[in-house]
């Protein structure tokens, strides 16, 4: 396996996205499975390094990023738009550099979460080859309310951000 650190995309923003890209030896590349973390992780999670290291042998590559507010992220703010956005424009990504490869999807928590919203969005020509959820978290909604708002949810809904983990905004 070929580990391509510090790779980098531009978004629909015009921002810089971190990819780690794990490539399969045989250079040909005919499958990518885009990596999601969960909430609080990022793209050197040991789940996807393990993941990559796996399905590498098979062919497939793995691309993981970093989810806005998280690793090496430089937004600050975490919104399910912007998260969702990441993933599009990563598809886009991979459909310029690999332009027959099929895209699928391996994603844990808050990333499945994300996963199956952008699924949601699925328009007719588009296709994802395949999905793998992990420990799928959806119902972020209560999730937070319920278990991540020290501060309260009242507090939240007044201000509409939380700061949460990393001392960023949600």
């Amino acid at each position: 396996m070929i580990t391509e650190k510090g790779s980098i995309m531009s978004n629909r923003e015009n921002e810089e996205v971190f990819l780690i890209k794990y490539l399969p030896n045989n250079k040909k590349i005919d499958e990518v499975v885009i990596a999601i973390h969960g909430f609080g992780s990022t793209k050197h999670s040991d789940t996807i390094t393990m993941l990559a290291e796996k399905i590498s042998e098979h062919g497939y590559a793995v691309f993981a990023l970093d989810l806005p507010a998280h690793g090496e992220s430089k937004t600050k703010i975490l919104t399910i738009d912007k998260a969702i956005n990441y993933l599009l424009d990563l598809e886009d990504y991979i459909k310029q550099e690999y332009k027959e490869a099929k895209i699928g999807y391996f994603a844990s928590s808050f990333g499945a979460y994300l996963t199956l919203l952008r699924l949601n969005k699925l328009e007719k020509e588009e296709e994802i080859d395949k999905v793998v959820l992990r420990c799928s978290a959806i119902d972020m909604k209560n999730i937070f309310k319920n278990n991540l708002l020290d501060e309260g949810y009242e507090k939240f809904e007044k201000q509409g951000y939380a700061d949460l983990g990393f001392a960023r905004k949600v």
